[in-house]
């Protein structure tokens, strides 16, 4: 018996063509994940995170230090979640949910403050920005 070359290329061609149904074709990735889906994101936390930078690099002057007067230019106290929401004399520094409006954090970033010591870093300032534009929680 005699096979044809036709014969002969389907004999081959049918289990490639099987195979590469059930894998998907040569060069082609499968969606890693739904664009419906959604990565969930951790909240900036002020107690973890956005506290202990004010402690380290602000209260010096906006609330002063254990065992040494208050401090509190221009009546910013930054000890507290409850101080920093109220603001200083001027109105609040803190718009929630609003980063570019808040000037405590255009202030950080434009490198105004803190005036005294080092400039805050980019992952603080970064944290800041972040904890702001979530809402400026008490978390």
């Amino acid at each position: 018996m005699l096979i044809t070359r036709f014969e002969l290329l389907s004999v081959i061609a049918l289990p490639l063509g099987i195979g590469l149904t059930l894998q998907g074709t040569p060069g082609t990735a499968a969606p890693l994940a739904s664009s419906h889906e959604t990565v969930p994101v951790l909240a900036v936390s002020f107690a973890d995170e956005v506290a202990p930078i004010f402690n380290a690099s602000c209260i010096q002057c906006h609330g002063g230090l254990p065992d040494e007067e208050d401090v509190r230019e221009a009546g910013l106290d930054l000890r507290t979640y409850e101080s920093v929401m109220i603001g200083s004399e001027y109105g609040t520094v803190v718009e929630a949910s609003n980063a570019d409006d808040s000037i405590l954090l255009q202030l950080i970033e434009d490198g105004d403050m803190p005036e005294e010591g080092d400039p805050l870093s980019p992952e603080d300032i970064s944290t800041i920005r972040t904890w702001i534009a979530e809402g400026a929680l008490n978390n």
